[in-house]
């Protein structure tokens, strides 16, 4: 320890820059060599729904995450509609093995995937249900197929004023949440879409 303290004592703050600077490298490399690669298949078990679109897993390797079901978007937990959302999808994987076919990962790290419990599709359960609309703005995600099987899926519970389509006009939960951002956290937005661009 004294040695060490020797070693460092005469250091400038240039030196104490340079090896920040080569510690982060070594980071990134080491992220860069760790990160998952998608898309990625494996069966686990859905621990604890957050919403009606997020909930938590673990998988042997990347330890504890949050996955987040790809083309749909669920009422907000505080908005209409979002507990029993919420409560749909606990019913459909709460506690069940479900099989992740993860695509991409969001500016929050969440794994964005498409679930199956039992051979059934869960984003088309929900959006069937009138627990969650189609996420048009994130289709981009899916084949020209699904899309279509979404969409149609939505006009369907839409027509049969299932779930949250039984109110005269349900709210979207994008229009929310940008109705419901503050300042402040709009900055943290923003802030994490750049930290995600430059870390991955």
């Amino acid at each position: 320890m004294e040695g060490l303290q020797y070693l460092v004592s005469d250091w400038t703050f240039g030196d104490w820059l340079l090896l920040v600077l080569w510690l982060c490298v070594f980071w990134g490399v080491v992220r860069f060599f760790l990160r998952p690669r998608f898309p990625m298949t494996f069966t686990t078990r859905a621990r604890w729904i957050c919403d009606g679109d997020t909930f938590w897993v673990k998988h042997w390797f990347y330890k504890r995450f949050k996955v987040r079901l790809l083309g749909m978007d669920a009422p907000e937990s505080e908005q209409r509609w979002g507990k029993e959302s919420q409560r749909y999808l606990q019913k459909l994987i709460g506690g069940r093995t479900v099989t992740i076919h993860a695509v991409t990962r969001d500016m929050y790290g969440r794994w964005v995937a498409r679930v199956e419990v039992g051979g059934k599709d869960v984003s088309l359960a929900m959006i069937e249900a009138g627990m969650a609309w189609p996420y048009y703005q994130y289709f981009r995600n899916l084949d020209a197929r699904d899309r279509e099987v979404y969409a149609a899926a939505g006009r369907e519970a839409q027509r049969q004023r299932k779930g949250l389509w039984r109110d005269k006009q349900p709210k979207a939960p994008w229009t929310w949440r940008e109705e419901h951002r503050t300042w402040w956290s709009r900055f943290c937005y923003w802030l994490r879409k750049v930290w995600r661009w430059i870390f991955g």
